[in-house]
């Protein structure tokens, strides 16, 4: 019988993506364990969520404010955060904002809100992303028990003891991951007729997912923030996504039109606000940010923070054409 401390030699400890699933309400340890996953979770496409609690507790009353001056705080007003990460930072603007305009509605999004658990009967459980690259892999077998072998980054060649396993279940994966219908992506959850389990882990922050239930106001859905919304808005935040060090030109000039798209025209009432920027500090978080008004061909600049956001320029110089459906 192999001893413990011998299993943790070979099966050094890992962090299960699993526990993301926390209670709603939450609770302080809830919440704590879920932070110090998110924060270490890196996908498949290089992102790492890094946003936190009060990330932009100085930014949020400087908008505020912008909004003021240019909504009745009486208005049904629209807003979107876009690339919300984990609606964290979505939440607690959500709370400031509705004590200024208490008919409001927010909606936080980001490209990926959930991680699939597959559960294999006789093999363990997958943990993927729903773009189908697995993340984690947690075998049955009797050595393996309680162990976690890594998919992403694959456990490394310097121990044979793990990676050729970890090598072994990602093959699997890519054949289970073929066979699998489109029915199955459908949430909340999917059975076949072999017992293979489909199953959802949250990548929305518990207290954000806890305001999301008891307040109608705010909302949380899964967008690209380069697809322009069907229905526009009058406010779209997109902090720490435009950025230059992310996407080359070309690409942030499609993520222009999109919120431009997204954005109520003059002609529907006041004007869309876009604000855009980034966080050059975190702590104490200072930010570079631009405040654009939607015109009919483009955008006009409002306000900024600081040198105003590095692809202000880009913005401005765009233009635009006319579209009677959206103007």
């Amino acid at each position: 019988m192999i001893t413990s401390r011998l299993r943790r030699l070979f099966t050094p400890p890992r962090v299960s993506l699993r526990n993301l699933r926390v209670p709603i309400p939450p609770s302080l340890a809830d919440v704590t364990q879920f932070e110090s996953i998110i924060h270490e979770l890196g996908q498949n496409n290089g992102v790492f969520r890094t946003t936190f609690r009060r990330r932009f507790a100085n930014l949020d009353p400087w908008a505020n404010t912008q909004l003021r001056a240019h909504f009745p705080s009486a208005s049904t007003l629209t807003a979107a955060d876009w690339a919300a990460s984990d609606c964290l930072t979505s939440a607690e603007w959500a709370e400031s904002l509705f004590s200024h305009f208490p008919q409001a509605n927010l909606c936080a999004s980001d490209i990926a809100l959930s991680l699939l658990e597959i559960i294999v009967p006789g093999q363990g459980t997958f943990i993927a992303e729903e773009s189908g690259h697995a993340l984690q892999f947690f075998p049955e077998s009797l050595f393996f028990s309680s162990t976690i072998l890594q998919l992403h980054p694959l456990e490394s060649n310097r121990r044979p003891w793990r990676h050729w396993p970890a090598q072994h279940a990602l093959r699997r994966f890519h054949i289970l991951w073929n066979t699998l219908p489109p029915e199955a992506f459908q949430p909340p959850a999917w059975t076949n007729a072999s017992g293979v389990r489909l199953l959802r882990l949250p990548l929305i922050h518990p207290e954000a997912e806890a305001l999301h239930r008891s307040d109608p106001r705010f909302s949380v859905t899964e967008h690209s923030a380069f697809v322009p919304l069907q229905v526009p808005v009058n406010v779209i935040r997109s902090m720490n996504i435009f950025n230059q060090s992310y996407f080359p030109p070309e690409r942030l000039a499609e993520g222009a039109r999109a919120v431009w798209q997204s954005l109520r025209p003059a002609s529907q009432g006041p004007g869309g606000l876009w604000l855009v920027g980034r966080t050059v500090q975190p702590n104490p978080p200072i930010h570079e940010v631009s405040l654009f008004a939607r015109t009919d061909s483009g955008f006009t600049l409002l306000s900024r923070i600081g040198p105003g956001s590095e692809i202000e320029a880009l913005v401005l110089s765009m233009i635009f054409p006319q579209d009677p459906v959206l103007t």
